[in-house]
């Protein structure tokens, strides 16, 4: 008995020119979804960004623009990007990573809690030394990015 109500469905169905499934019958009843409109599907929706800070011996350096040193206008600078960021992109994930003594130290692993952020940003006193090891940074930022999911957009 349930197998003569819905009798041939897929004969309803037919191709647009780019290839996508459309109902060719005349009674709308038979749609259960509406259309999908083109470009209302994104992959990478979900951004996950790692930040890598030079905090080597430069950093400690006073200039005529950025004063007391290079260290806090930075820090300041971020806690600003991560504010703008987040009110973005609100499911983003964000990891940071200082370069100093010819190390990567990571700050926060990836969260999506800006307050947590500020707040490691701020309450690490971590002065500038040695030299920036860019390799060692990236090396980090990758296994970091590693774990991500495939739909999400690794940076």
């Amino acid at each position: 008995l349930w197998e003569g109500q819905g009798k041939r469905s897929w004969e309803a169905l037919g191709e647009d020119d780019k290839g996508r499934l459309q109902d060719t019958s005349k009674d709308s009843r038979h749609r259960c979804m509406p259309t999908i409109q083109e470009g209302s599907i994104r992959r990478g929706m979900i951004r996950y960004l790692c930040i890598i800070v030079d905090m080597s011996f430069a950093m400690q350096q006073t200039d005529l623009d950025f004063r007391p040193n290079r260290a806090i206008v930075i820090r300041e600078l971020l806690s600003r990007f991560l504010a703008d960021f987040f009110s973005e992109n609100p499911m983003a994930q964000v990891s940071v990573i200082y370069m100093r003594g010819g190390r990567a130290e990571k700050i926060k692993d990836l969260t999506g809690n800006t307050r947590s952020l500020l707040d490691a940003l701020h309450s690490t006193s971590v002065a500038p030394r040695g030299d920036a090891s860019l390799q060692n940074a990236l090396e980090m930022c990758c296994e970091s990015l590693s774990e991500v999911p495939e739909w999400g957009h690794r940076e």
